[in-house]
């Protein structure tokens, strides 16, 4: 079967590749999470959503996209 994107997902998806081009541009541009002390997560918000993602030595991983009102996950492991 064949799958039809509506214009509105179309420019929600592009919002967020976006958004994920910024964190490549400049990765400390989100808000760093600090209950993980241990690593370098931040998030980024697209709103209505929010854009999780570690920053490492030689990259920078999304862990995540939620709606901004989700709670997050305890440990970041668990997105991985």
């Amino acid at each position: 079967m064949r799958v039809v994107w509506s214009d509105r997902a179309t420019a929600m998806v592009s919002r967020l590749i976006a958004a994920a081009d910024r964190i490549g541009a400049a990765p400390y541009i989100g808000r760093a999470l600090t209950s993980w002390a241990d690593r370098e997560i931040r998030e980024l918000l697209e709103r209505p959503f929010r854009i999780v993602y570690a920053v490492e030595a030689e990259r920078i991983v999304i862990l995540t996209v939620k709606h901004y009102r989700q709670r997050l996950v305890d440990r970041p492991g668990d997105w991985e």
